[in-house]
């Protein structure tokens, strides 16, 4: 006697004989897909493959065959599906073990938000074994099948003005020489022949971005141009410092170029104070403006000291060895210490007097008995 050992999948009823006497010879499993083809959304996460063994010959030799453990290899390759982009390549050995007629295999699927056809994943099984090798399994068919990746984006609609999913431009209907293509609303090649309605450039190519832009650039040729081409100026070069800078524009006192025709510095601003005045000239003591950068605490337009500024544009004090010729001081002897002639206030002091020296008659001056002999002499009044 023998009986079923069922499984669903699916809500398919799949049934294996599990009770037969296993005497017979030459059983033999054959191994395929269950399908030629299978699909998966983009977005569903993963693929599922399904894999059936079907045994072969009498139904003693089926239950024979199911009786044995089989493996088959399985492995993934690119079709029109490109794996690491679109799928996660896979390769592994199936395994049947006894009485399991059925196995699935899952394939990870990559999405993005790019639209893309749908795509194809090829499929293969290779070398079915049976594990006592005295009966080898064979492929049953099919033993290739494709997986369809279907796309879940919305195809971007080229040419209705708006830039969308895998475009890069889209400028409304076809426009010649706009840099944008007319089929899938990409980038023009840089390069490519186009035209920015203007005048001032003869020939223009699209860049990389797919903007115009003019290459027969004038500036430079000594011609100036129409005002609404952007030239200021064109004195035949393309050097700054001469009035005229690199993009033909008038050279100007504070645009941080240095006109050496006119400038001996240029800081980007017209502010006073800051090394550089507002007419592009090196702030300098005794140039009448005080140079806030650190090194001027004065400036009264003249390099000569004793006028209250010193020639270095310090401010002059009373002690600072100077004396200051604005009437402030009358001496200055380096310190602020009085009876030395100069007192703190730089002010001279009065020299000191000395006592009045008396005349003596000769008359009145007699030598002095008391004094040792040989000298001395008294003084006496009379």
């Amino acid at each position: 006697m023998f009986g079923l050992k069922k499984w669903f999948l699916g809500g398919m009823l799949i049934a294996a004989i599990t009770s037969l006497p296993l005497f017979a010879a030459h059983a033999m499993n054959k191994v395929y897909f269950s399908s030629e083809t299978f699909e998966q959304n983009e977005d569903g996460g993963t693929a599922t493959i399904i894999i059936v063994r079907v045994p072969e010959g009498t139904l003693t030799e089926k239950a024979e065959s199911l009786a044995k453990k089989v493996t088959v290899e399985f492995a993934t390759s690119d079709g029109t599906a490109t794996a690491g982009s679109d799928y996660t390549e896979y390769t592994t050995t199936v395994v049947f073990e006894a009485w399991i007629p059925i196995q699935i295999v899952t394939i990870p699927i990559i999405n993005d938000n790019d639209y893309e056809e749908d795509e194809i994943v090829n499929l293969a099984l290779s070398n079915p074994t049976e594990e006592d090798l005295e009966n080898p399994d064979v492929l049953g068919s099919p033993s290739t099948a494709k997986l369809t990746i279907i796309e879940d984006e919305t195809k971007a609609t080229c040419g209705n003005s708006v830039v969308e999913l895998t475009e890069q431009c889209d400028f409304g209907p076809s426009v010649e020489g706009d840099c944008c293509t007319d089929d899938d609303c990409q980038f023009e090649a840089a390069g490519f022949s186009c035209d920015d309605q203007s005048t001032c450039s003869p020939t223009d190519q699209c860049d990389d971005a797919g903007l115009c832009t003019g290459s027969g650039s004038t500036c430079g040729d000594g011609n100036l141009d129409d005002a609404s081409c952007g030239e200021g100026c064109d004195d035949g070069n393309m050097d700054n410092g001469d009035g005229c800078n690199s993009t033909c524009q008038i050279e100007f006192c504070g645009d941080q170029i240095i006109n050496n025709t006119n400038e001996q510095c240029d800081d980007g601003n017209t502010k006073d104070n800051d090394g550089c005045s507002p007419t592009c000239k090196i702030e300098i003591c005794g140039d009448g403006v005080v140079n806030n950068n650190g090194d001027e605490l004065c400036d009264d337009a003249n390099a000569a000291g004793g006028d209250g500024c010193s020639a270095t544009c310090q401010v002059e004090f009373c002690g600072d060895g100077s004396v200051n010729n604005n009437g402030t001081e009358q001496c200055d002897d380096g310190n602020l210490t009085d009876e030395d002639g100069c007192d703190k206030n730089c002010v001279q002091e009065a020299a000191a007097e000395e006592a009045p020296v008396e005349e003596i008659p000769a008359g009145d001056i007699t030598p002095d008995e008391s004094s040792p002999a040989g000298g001395g002499c008294s003084l006496i009044r009379r």
